[in-house]
């Protein structure tokens, strides 16, 4: 079994993703943690969702491909967009496809996903991305004290993040979403603008049955929430799912490719904090009140230097 640590979201959560009551809870949460659904990450980044797809292979040999909200070009550009310099001065379309581009340049590959109702629309980090930092903004008290454990637990601090920081990058997000020329794009033209630049796209099936947000802390691993949907159904036959977060391998990766790749070790600190600002943020938005997160495995401070 893999240490798990259950934990609530926090007050004012605004989605309707999420459990309707407790049946079976406990019951699932230690199913969660065996050992066989926490194998190693591919390099194949997709979003969180939790329901299964149609036409998209997500194992490559025997691993597990790791989660970020919207996929790498989503979360990427929601953190450009919480950066208090860039305020007022970006076109998503833009950071779109740089960040598309950037994530394959750097041996990724990656994965954009629609649904069967409403097509190439049918990604919530990808169509909330806007009401998303509004609504982090509005509700920064609720947000500063969870990105900022992270942020100490994995060793930002070294790389000279701040507390401030994450208060002022919770602003400008909301400052950036009330800017109407930043926004050039629809979510459909999003999702077309990465297939453009390289990136795949696959067809999620069913309805939401998030029964939890299971969140890899390692630096190594990912969690197979779409096994894990498929081996455990309801009493009606519908899947329970989970998000699913790798968390501690997108924070290794970003600093050490970014750093590698010649950037200001402080400026990289700030994008990957900002990246968690927009994962808690997002998380927050779309489920409800009775909503958990799953923490699994031990976190992998960075290391610097």
């Amino acid at each position: 079994m893999v240490p798990t640590t259950v934990t609530d979201l926090g007050p004012n959560n605004n989605g309707d993703f999420g459990p309707t009551d407790a049946t079976n809870k406990a019951e699932l949460y230690q199913k969660a943690a065996k050992d066989s659904y926490h194998r190693p990450a591919t390099n194949h980044w997709i979003c969180v969702d939790g329901r299964g797809v149609e036409d998209e292979k997500t194992e490559l040999n025997g691993g597990v491909d790791p989660q970020i909200p919207g996929s790498l070009p989503i979360t990427d550009t929601a953190a450009d967009l919480l950066d208090p310099k860039n305020v007022g001065k970006l076109k998503l379309s833009e950071r779109i496809a740089e960040n598309t581009t950037s994530a394959i340049k750097r041996g990724k590959t990656v994965g954009m996903h629609g649904d069967v109702v409403l097509g190439k629309n049918g990604c919530a980090a990808n169509a909330k991305m806007r009401s998303t930092l509004s609504y982090a903004a509005d509700n920064i008290n609720d947000i500063v004290l969870t990105v900022w454990s992270l942020v100490e637990a994995y060793g930002l601090v070294k790389l000279g993040v701040t507390q401030d920081d994450v208060v002022e990058s919770i602003l400008a997000g909301g400052k950036a979403a009330k800017d109407d020329a930043t926004w050039d794009a629809t979510p459909e033209e999003v999702t077309g603008i990465a297939l453009q630049h390289g990136a795949t796209f696959a067809t999620v099936v069913g309805d939401h049955k998030e029964r939890m947000v299971g969140i890899e802390m390692d630096a190594k691993n990912a969690f197979d929430n779409r096994t894990f949907a498929a081996d455990h159904p309801d009493v009606h036959g519908k899947e329970q799912q989970a998000f699913a977060v790798a968390l501690g391998k997108y924070i290794h990766d970003t600093v050490a490719e970014r750093i590698g790749g010649g950037e200001d070790p402080r400026d990289a600190g700030l994008h990957t904090m900002r990246a968690i600002i927009y994962t808690i943020a997002l998380t927050k938005n779309i489920t409800n009140s009775r909503m958990e997160a799953l923490l699994f495995g031990a976190i992998d401070p960075i290391t610097v230097g």
